[in-house]
C-alpha cells in the first residue's frame, strides 16, 4: 500500500476525540456490504481475535491484548515482527476478500476502476447518479507501475458504512474524514495515535478498523514470508 505523510493537525484532532463510543449499527453495516462481503469481513475480525490470543497468551483481557499489539507495532522497525500466524487461514481470508470484492470496497489498485453507488469522488453523497471513480490521477505512470500498489478507496462501502452507521461516534467520523482526505498512512503513525485514545479498542466497528489498518497487511506479509521460505534452498 502506498503511504502518505499526514498533517499533524489531523492527528491532534483524532487524539482529542475521546468521546465515549456509542452503540454503532454493525448489523446495518453488514447489510450494506451484502452477505459475501460481510462474511469475509467477519471472518477477518474473528481471525484477528484469535491472532491476539495466540500472540499474547499471557494477557487475558482482549482490550489489553490490542493495547500491547499496538505497542508492538510502535516498537518494531520495518515489519520485522515475530508474530505467529495460521497461514492457511490467512490465505483463505485474503482469497475471500478478493472473490467477494470486499478488498475493492477498502482499497483499489492504481489501474482499477470503481463505481460508487453513494459517494462522488469529492466525498459528497450521490442521489441517483452513478459515476466511475478515477484513481491516482497525480501519479506519473512512466515512472511508477500503479497497478502494483493499493491505495484507500475513499468512495468504497467500507468508509461509507462507517460514516453512515456510526454517525455519533466522533472518533470513527474523524477517522473517515481523515481517510477520505489523505488515504493510507504508515501503520506505526496510526498505531501511535490510536493507542492514545481512551476507548474500547474491541468495539465491533473499531475492530474492523484495526483489521483494515494493520491485520490485513500482516496476513499478506505472512503469506509472502511463507512463499519466500518455500523458495529458499
Amino acid at each position: 500500500m502506498t503511504l502518505k505523510k499526514i498533517p499533524i493537525l489531523f492527528y491532534i484532532c483524532l487524539v482529542a476525540c475521546t468521546q465515549i463510543q456509542t452503540t454503532n449499527d454493525v448489523t446495518k453495516f453488514n447489510e450494506l456490504l451484502g452477505v459475501e462481503k460481510a462474511e469475509a469481513f467477519n471472518e477477518a475480525v474473528l481471525s484477528f481475535k484469535e491472532f491476539l490470543k495466540v500472540n499474547y497468551p499471557e494477557i487475558e483481557e482482549e482490550n489489553q491484548r490490542i493495547n500491547q499489539f499496538l505497542q508492538t507495532l510502535m516498537d518494531t522497525k520495518d515489519f520485522n515482527f515475530n508474530f505467529k500466524f495460521d497461514v492457511e487461514k490467512c490465505a483463505r481470508i485474503i482469497e475471500k476478500w478478493e472473490k467477494s470484492d470486499l478488498r475493492k470496497e477498502v482499497w483499489l489498485y492504481g489501474n482499477e476502476d470503481y463505481t460508487s453507488l453513494f459517494w462522488s469522488n469529492t466525498g459528497e453523497e450521490l442521489e441517483e447518479e452513478i459515476i466511475p471513480i478515477t484513481r491516482n490521477e497525480g501519479i506519473e505512470v512512466e515512472t511508477v507501475d500503479i497497478s502494483k500498489y493499493l491505495d484507500s478507496n475513499s468512495a468504497g462501502l467500507y468508509l461509507y458504512g462507517l460514516s453512515e452507521y456510526a454517525p455519533n461516534d466522533t472518533i470513527i467520523q474523524e477517522y473517515v474524514d481523515m481517510k477520505k482526505a489523505i488515504g493510507d498512512i504508515s501503520s506505526k503513525t496510526i498505531a501511535e495515535s490510536i493507542k492514545k485514545l481512551k476507548i474500547k479498542y474491541n468495539e465491533p466497528f473499531f475492530m474492523r478498523i484495526l483489521v483494515v489498518e494493520f491485520y490485513y497487511d500482516l496476513m499478506k506479509y505472512s503469506l509472502e514470508g511463507e512463499r519466500n521460505n518455500a523458495h529458499q534452498p
